[in-house]
């Protein structure tokens, strides 16, 4: 559970603009593609952390991200190909779909496949990720530019009110940021 957000929100801001500098990058070093890996992979983890902690209000954690998948052509990737996804998802036709933030943040966590993708400056433009549970079905490919607006949308989100209503099947309190109560009434803590 997290306390207190400002410190996680803050460094989410931090890696917003860390990504923000790698879109004009055009030297990649490894320790390059390492740090870029880890400010990817680990404000996704802080992402939904803060969603498990009910920091942020579920209506963003529900919030739809356009993305580009890619089908698998039938040919099983492996530890020893993963670094040629081309080979194993149909490129030729890709198809716009959105996303929920949580499911992109999960993807990531637990990707078989993450691989950068640069443009024709070598300039970062996008990610393509498969988990280990989606890597036989498809291939993602997210623009960096929306990464960084969930950053930053994140980062900057401050609740001007919770309400804690307590849900009898789950024996615990949902809690509910900016919500016009009508007909519930939040139980006191």
């Amino acid at each position: 559970m997290i306390w207190e957000s400002y410190y996680w929100k803050k460094d989410l801001l931090s890696y917003a603009k860390k990504l923000e500098k790698r879109k004009e990058q055009n030297k990649w070093f490894d320790s390059s593609y390492a740090n870029m890996e880890k400010e990817i992979m680990i404000s996704s983890f802080m992402i939904r952390k803060l969603f498990d902690s009910d920091k942020i209000d579920k209506r963003l954690d529900e919030q739809k991200i356009e993305v580009i998948s890619y089908k698998s052509n039938g040919k099983k990737i492996n530890k020893m190909k993963n670094i040629f996804p081309d080979r194993y998802f149909e490129l030729e036709k890709p198809t716009k779909v959105k996303i929920k933030v949580r499911d992109i943040c999960n993807q990531i966590i637990h990707s078989y496949i993450f691989n950068p993708l640069m443009n024709e400056n070598n300039n970062l433009q996008a990610i393509w990720f498969a988990s280990d549970y989606t890597k036989f079905k498809q291939l993602i490919e997210l623009n960096i530019e929306n990464y960084i607006d969930i950053l930053n949308q994140i980062g900057n989100y401050w609740s001007t009110s919770e309400h804690y209503i307590f849900d009898d099947k789950k024996g615990d309190y949902e809690v509910y940021h900016d919500l016009k109560l009508k007909n519930k009434v939040p139980n006191k803590v």
